[in-house]
């Protein structure tokens, strides 16, 4: 039924593997410049980005894509590397702006990685009796900084 569509499984997993780079860059880029209502909804974007893909890249279709398509899994990285980067810039200027808490930036995305995997576990939500909106308000919580009129405060507030 697939290959009614494509020609064959290779031409399947460049498809699925365009779709992730199209949606990791569909999230444009910002300036500095950016304002704080600005810098709010840039952070929900990319909240949410992030909560969409834990689930759906994981580590081993990644280590499959690099043994069995190395280009594929070469074009993937380089879109996962530079969301990365934007990333990383993007929780700096957070920290200079008061926004989110002076922790260096790769461990927030570590941070990111490693919780947003272990929530999206039903046994771990069951085992803790939490919801996953409590635990992501937690999450975003820990991250709010110093400035008492944070953009994550509204969207702790929702």
């Amino acid at each position: 039924m697939v290959y009614k569509h494509f020609s064959s499984k290779e031409e399947v997993i460049a498809g699925v593997v365009q779709i992730f780079i199209d949606y990791l860059e569909k999230l444009e880029e910002r300036t500095k410049e950016d304002d704080e209502k600005l810098f709010g909804i840039w952070f929900q974007k990319l909240f949410e980005q992030s909560v969409s893909l834990v689930g759906k890249i994981t580590d081993v279709f990644l280590k499959d894509l690099q043994a069995m398509y190395p280009d594929l899994y070469d074009d993937l990285k380089s879109a996962l590397n530079k969301r990365e980067k934007m990333t990383s810039e993007f929780y700096q200027d957070g920290k200079n702006k008061g926004i989110f808490n002076p922790i260096n930036e790769k461990f927030i995305l570590l941070q990111d990685d490693i919780l947003l995997r272990e929530i999206i576990d039903v046994k771990y939500l069951l085992y803790n009796q939490m919801s996953i909106q409590q635990v992501l308000m937690i999450i975003i919580s820990s991250k709010k900084g110093s400035n008492p009129k944070s953009v994550l405060d509204e969207i702790i507030q929702g």
